[in-house]
């Protein structure tokens, strides 16, 4: 069964991120984004959107959700201008880290 953590994990790795890494990206230590990892503790709606931010995803589907839409809600969601159609494109196509 896929839980939040897994999700979590799964999402950090494709973004090339390490806990630690990760876990400076949204004000946490280490420690704590294990603990999220390994569904240990339950983390608030505020660290789960930090989260997703950090790892270029949504909520939504850090929670198990597909993404709803087509790729404009996708990326508005994610906070890209869809009217930049080559940000838009470099933005779905590349990992954060291999963003200009």
């Amino acid at each position: 069964m896929r839980t939040l953590g897994r999700s979590i994990r799964e999402a950090r790795e494709v973004a090339g991120l390490d806990q630690t890494q990760l876990a400076e990206k949204i004000g946490k230590s280490q420690r704590t984004v294990s603990a999220y990892e390994r569904d240990e503790v339950d983390l608030p709606v505020s660290v789960l959107r930090a989260i997703a931010r950090a790892t270029n995803t949504t909520p939504a589907v850090l929670l198990g959700e597909p993404p709803r839409g087509g790729i404009e809600e996708l990326m508005q969601e994610l906070g890209y201008d869809i009217e930049d159609t080559h940000g838009l494109v470099v933005g779905y196509l590349l990992k954060p880290n291999q963003q200009e």
